[in-house]
């Protein structure tokens, strides 16, 4: 081999050598696993990783059913729970048929507050203990009265201060009568519909003494449907046919006078 040709051959063996490493480089599997990330174990090595364990499901316990709510018992507690007040009333023991009194109820809470200052009503004032709810409600009733409200039948009871009802009272007729107070308190239920409970019926019998004038036109208002045709016009008719009579009486007595028998 001549020295001309000696470096051509030398380059070739060098590029030739080179090629033969990029072809052995690129046969030869990754170290690292590939794109796995996980490395090769030899033949017969059992691996050591733990298994991922399967998680174990938890029963859900059922809900405990909840007893339904006894809406009596739950207005029994509203009810037991009322604060403790005080009651005013101060009905007349004696009163005038046709002739009007003013009735009157004050509640409140406040156990010390004075309650009979300011009242309108002719009669005693009368104090009793109560329980009190938040709204109460007050009637007057009696059949031989005429009972007018000056107030609203239910109000609401709260504070130091007193709520207060009042009526125009009218004894219809003469003699012992009864007025009856019904005091009634109204709850609230979470869930139900307000209930209410007649905490206190009071009744009080009043005196009636007999007014005359009022009788004669509370009867003839009460019985003109036929107080008129039955009685009024056979009387008018009779008072009539007596000043007729009479009137024909004189006139002829006059002319007996005038005209003396011959």
């Amino acid at each position: 081999m001549s020295s001309k040709q000696r470096p051509w051959t030398i380059i070739t063996s060098i590029l030739i050598g080179l090629l033969l490493a990029g072809c052995a480089s690129q046969a030869t599997p990754p170290t690292d696993g590939g794109h796995t990330g996980v490395t090769p174990k030899p033949p017969g090595v059992i691996s050591t990783m733990p298994a991922q364990s399967t998680p174990t499901p938890v029963a859900i316990q059922p809900a405990t059913p909840q007893p339904p709510q006894d809406p009596a018992a739950m207005v029994q507690a509203e009810f037991s729970r009322l604060a403790a007040g005080r009651i005013l009333y101060n009905p007349p023991e004696e009163m005038t048929e046709g002739e009007r009194e003013r009735v009157e109820v004050r509640i409140t809470q406040n156990m010390t507050a004075s309650l009979t200052e300011g009242l309108k009503g002719s009669g005693a004032p009368r104090i009793e203990q109560i329980p009190v709810a938040s709204f109460m409600k007050v009637r007057l009733t009696s059949d031989s009265f005429d009972i007018t409200p000056v107030s609203s039948e239910e109000q609401i009871v709260a504070g130091d201060t007193y709520t207060q009802w009042a009526w125009d009272v009218v004894p219809q007729r003469s003699g012992t009568h009864a007025l009856i107070l019904v005091v009634t308190a109204r709850v609230k239920l979470a869930g139900f519909s307000d209930e209410q409970r007649d905490l206190d019926i009071i009744e009080r019998t009043i005196n009636v003494r007999v007014n005359p004038v009022y009788s004669v036109q509370s009867f003839i208002s009460n019985n003109r449907d036929w107080l008129f045709p039955t009685v009024l016009v056979p009387l008018i008719i009779a008072l009539g046919g007596w000043v007729w009579k009479n009137y024909s009486k004189r006139k002829n007595s006059g002319s007996e006078t005038n005209n003396p028998p011959q």
